[in-house]
């Protein structure tokens, strides 16, 4: 489904399930720059949204190279209503014809999985995903994407701000 509002050059977002949702642009909590704001309306259990990046691979030339060390983070805020910590989904796929994962967080197969408590007030969180190791092979495509799902019917909203991936050159040695 679609939405209204705001969203950033370089973003998509989808919504999932009967999910809603309203994209603008605020400053960020670090004060440091804007934030995504991203109001989510729940109607039920795994509701939520998809927000993926474009690819990151050809942005002043290859980012990746084989045998270099990589990783996603991102500072996200949000505030109670019915979203669980653990639900932050956050993946970086790097796509050489296989897709290769780094994730932090995988969604529960069913809603009633959940057994942490959700979050009760407003909290800011930085999400990193494991790193892992680029393969052999020519990257046609670096996303990352972040899918906050809910516990149940319910609103929130979620700011995305510092939205990067990072990499650690083989052998240390930088260009």
């Amino acid at each position: 489904g679609t939405g209204t509002g705001t969203i950033a050059s370089g973003l998509t977002v989808t919504n999932i399930g009967t999910a809603t949702h309203i994209g603008s642009s605020v400053t960020a909590a670090s004060g440091i720059g804007n934030a995504q704001r991203i109001a989510i309306t729940s109607n039920a259990a795994g509701d939520g949204v998809d927000i993926t990046t474009t690819s990151v691979h050809a942005s002043g030339g290859t980012f990746l190279s084989p045998g270099d060390e990589a990783f996603a983070q991102v500072m996200v805020t949000l505030n109670s209503g019915g979203i669980y910590p653990r639900n932050l989904f956050t993946r970086l796929t790097y796509f050489t014809g296989t897709n290769y994962l780094s994730l932090l967080f995988e969604v529960p197969s069913t809603a009633g999985d959940e057994k942490a408590l959700p979050l009760t007030a407003t909290r800011s969180f930085l999400l990193r995903t494991p790193k892992f190791i680029v393969p052999a092979g020519t990257a046609s495509s670096v996303t990352v994407k972040m899918r906050p799902t809910f516990a149940g019917a319910g609103a929130c909203s979620i700011d995305i701000g510092n939205l990067e991936v990072r990499r650690i050159r083989s052998g240390g040695v930088y260009a």
